[in-house]
């Protein structure tokens, strides 16, 4: 399995496996049920900060 760390992620190289290809039935299975089981969003709704005004002098 070749893969890189790139700034944004791993990045696939020419002999990192295709698992749909290798599974095609188990990966239909998977994408079909995933809105069942898929995790939320970790980090969630970024909070804002409270708006505040400077004081002018």
């Amino acid at each position: 399995m070749s893969s890189s760390m790139t700034s944004v992620g791993i990045h696939k190289g020419r002999h990192f496996p295709l698992f749909k290809r290798q599974h095609p039935r188990v990966y239909e299975e998977i994408a079909a049920d995933y809105e069942k089981w898929k995790p939320e969003d970790p980090i969630g709704p970024l909070p804002l900060p409270e708006p505040t005004q400077e004081p002018l002098l």
